[in-house]
């Protein structure tokens, strides 16, 4: 159960992830673009690790 919270927990984080880089495409925001593309990527990778992959 605490695996599957952490996983749905982690997922929203990557979801609002991607509404920070639609605004940040939005407003020409570079800087705010690739922080929200490396938080993005981290969420994913962290999902990954608890999954279990290497």
């Amino acid at each position: 159960m605490r695996l599957k919270s952490e996983v749905v927990g982690l997922l929203g984080f990557t979801l609002s992830g991607f509404f920070f880089i639609a605004s940040a495409i939005q407003s020409g925001d570079s800087l705010a673009l690739a922080g929200s593309g490396l938080w993005v990527v981290s969420c994913l990778v962290w999902i990954g690790a608890l999954m279990g992959g290497d």
